[in-house]
Order: C-alpha cells, then structure tokens, then sequence
C-alpha cells in the first residue's frame, strides 16, 4: 500500500458538536492523497459516534487515548501517521476545499527546499461573518520575529515534513497550553526555514465554545516556554543575542492579556516589566499604542475595536460576496 503525500492530524477533546464539520472540510479536499488521523484525548460525549460515522471513508482512522493534552495527542498522531508531511488542524476549524492542494503545489514547484510551510487564514463567527486573521505573511529565517513579537504560525495551516518534525515533537508538559505551539515552532526554526503560501483556504473559528481566558494559567503557560527554551542546549547558541527579546515579550504578552481583560493598571505594569528587559520597547509602537489604549479604558478600546472589527469584516464580506458574482457572471 502506498503512503499519502499528508498524514492530517486532527486531536479532539469534546467537540462532537464540532467534529463533523471539520471532518467533512478534510475529506471535500480537491487533493486527495491524505489520511486523516482523529485523536481523541478522552472525549465523553458523542466524538467516537461522529468519527465512526464517516466510516465509509477508507482514509480515516479513529485514536483513542486517555486524556493527556494537547501536546500527547499530537505526538501519538505523529508517530501513527504514515504520510510524508503531516499537516494540523484544529477540531473546530474548516479548510477550504484546495487548502491541501495549494500546499502541495507549493512543494512541488519551489526550487527552494521547503521543510515545513503555514498560510493565510480568516476568522469567522457562528454567523458565517468573516474576519482578518492574526498571522503575518513571513516566511525565511524567521526565528527573531518568533522570539521579539510572539506566535503568527497558525497550527490549522501548518505543514511539515515528518522526518522533521520527528526530530523535535510537541511539549508534553500539561501546563503548556495554549503556549506550545510557539515553544515548537522556536524550536524548529533555529533551524529550518519557514515559507508561506499566501492563498487563504483556512478558517479559524469565532465562538463561545472557545476556553474561557485562565489568566495565571496563561501567566504559567507563557513563563514555561521562556524557561525551557533558556534551558535548550540545542538552541542555546541561536538564542544568545535575544535572550532579553524572550523575556520581554513575555511581559508583553502579559500586557496585552491584561489588557483584553480590562486590567489596565496591571497591563501598564507589563509594559514596564518588558521595557526594563529590552529598553528599546519603549519607542516601539506597538507598544505606545498599547500604553495609549490602557489609558482610555475598557470601554472606549472596546467601542473602538468593536467598531474596527466591525468595519474589516464588512469590507471583507463585501469583498468576498462580490468575488462570488463576479465569477457567477
């Protein structure tokens, strides 16, 4: 039997609700050269009977295990897939229907050798409105930007090679989350090369069943990834000129968590935090506009965000209703 070109990695923990849908996004994929590996990390509601559901598709396997987190799941999808590259996506996402096929063209045509790749995504609420995503279309050496301004790989459209991603796996530490994403792709892009697929084919869900915001876990979380990678041997060279870059936007993070929250004598705090770390912060704008908003409080930032976001997804609608007639005509 031939191996798939992409082993589809898709952990869940209590999201049948979900799960269907995500499901049905992998298999209406235009490319069809994949296996979809569901981990269930110790569901208690109905996951099994929606996995089994799809049993009709002979390129779908179901994998129990106790649960574990997040980070033992993907690592037991890891060592199960028989893919050459394994490809993510989270249990309450959607790709669009040439979402692989964009990457795998990608990988065929580029003269460059690509070791692992992510791509454009979109939001989008429980009322199909869609909104700008949160990542950067960066690609190359990218291990400062990951250090100096935090996560913009998403997971749901990450792909890379398995032999690569064999050699560093997911942090299986239970207090990681929703951190370990980051901690991983530091760690691979010490030494690989990121590159991006610009095409959006990738929507991130908007919604209630989001886990509510646990601060000190957060705070826990995001303090792990400084200490283990500090005591990564294998990255200890790499790292050297931006250790203060890695703390700082620790304080950052904390910052803008805070901020969110409507705590902002306590984000303002962060923000002195990350500028003693790294001096040059305090010129940034980043930074300024964050210590401005902090200043007017929680309800103008949120009528003015509200008002953006607002704004953004009615342009994007805009543009995507008039993108589908024009194709219609």
């Amino acid at each position: 039997m031939n191996k798939p070109f992409f082993s589809v990695v898709v952990p869940t923990y209590n999201r049948a609700n979900l799960l269907g849908d995500t499901i049905e996004s992998v298999l209406d994929q235009t490319f069809k050269d994949f296996e979809l590996l569901v981990i269930d990390d110790g569901s208690t509601d109905e996951t099994r009977e929606i996995v089994t559901s799809f049993c009709n598709s002979a390129n779908i396997r179901y994998i129990y295990q106790e649960n574990k987190g997040q980070g033992v799941a993907r690592n037991t999808a890891i060592k199960t897939a028989t893919g050459e590259w394994v490809a993510f996506l989270d249990s309450d996402d959607l790709w669009l229907p040439d979402h692989l096929k964009g990457h795998y063209d990608l990988i065929c045509s580029s003269e460059e050798k690509i070791s692992w790749i992510h791509s454009g995504y979109l939001f989008f609420d429980d009322q199909g409105k869609k909104f700008p995503g949160c990542g950067r279309p960066l690609s190359g050496d990218v291990f400062p930007e990951l250090i100096k301004a935090g996560n913009f790989v998403s997971m749901s459209t990450v792909k890379i090679k398995k032999c690569v991603i064999e050699n560093y796996w997911f942090h299986e530490n239970p207090n990681l989350p929703p951190s370990e994403d980051r901690e991983l792709w530091i760690r691979i892009s010490a030494d690989y090369r990121l590159h991006y697929l610009p095409e959006v084919t990738c929507l991130m869900r908007m919604h209630s069943g989001k886990s509510t915001l646990n601060i000190e876990r957060v705070k826990v979380a995001s303090w792990i990834v400084v200490e283990s990678l500090l005591q990564n041997q294998l990255i200890s060279q790499r790292l050297l000129p931006y250790k203060k870059d890695l703390v700082a936007y620790h304080y950052f993070y904390l910052s803008i968590i805070y901020y969110r929250e409507g705590m902002m004598a306590k984000s303002r705090l962060q923000l002195f935090q990350a500028i003693s770390q790294n001096p040059k912060l305090a010129v940034s704008p980043k930074v300024i506009e964050l210590f401005l908003k902090s200043l007017l409080g929680k309800t103008v930032s949120a009528k003015l965000r509200e008002f953006n976001q607002s704004l953004q997804s009615l342009l994007m609608n805009w543009r995507y209703s008039f993108l589908d007639h024009t194709n219609e005509s």
